[in-house]
């Protein structure tokens, strides 16, 4: 028996849920490819933040120098007269270079962020994904959304 247009139109409509579905999971492990390299840079990031942390730390007065020591610094700062405390801007610049790998940091969780929030717009993962797939493509429903004048 030759099939309705109705039923044409729920085979076609059922074709193209699940090619959504197949396109979800395509999105899905792109964003999970992102989140993954995310969470490797933020902690790579971090552990140089920790290293710059602590040199801060040294040259913001945890140790003493000596005359000649602080000669030899003024002179990597670029200040031939060893006026000041050439120390501590070797601290504020250290600090300086925190704050550009911290802001590197969020940027990498906003990312991290914003590729969660696609995948759980599509179903938040491979399985729920398919669990739309499958409410959405029932007879039930697609009779529904046929006499809505969804064709």
């Amino acid at each position: 028996m030759p099939k309705t247009k109705k039923e044409k139109w729920m085979d076609k409509e059922r074709k193209r849920l699940l090619e959504q579905h197949y396109g979800n999971l395509k999105v899905i492990e792109q964003k999970e490819t992102i989140i993954s390299h995310s969470l490797h840079r933020i902690g790579l990031l971090h552990r140089s933040v920790d290293t710059l942390s602590g040199q801060a730390a040294y040259f913001n007065g945890a140790v003493s120098f000596n005359d000649e020591d602080n000669e030899l610094m003024a002179i990597c700062e670029g200040d031939l007269k060893s006026e000041g405390d050439p120390a501590y801007g070797l601290a504020c610049k250290l600090k300086f270079g925190m704050k550009v790998l911290m802001k590197e940091q969020e940027r990498y969780a906003h990312e991290l962020v914003q590729a969660r929030k696609d995948i759980d717009a599509i179903g938040g993962d491979a399985a729920g994904s398919y669990q739309i797939y499958e409410k959405a493509s029932t007879d039930e429903v697609l009779s529904k959304k046929y006499d809505q004048g969804g064709r």
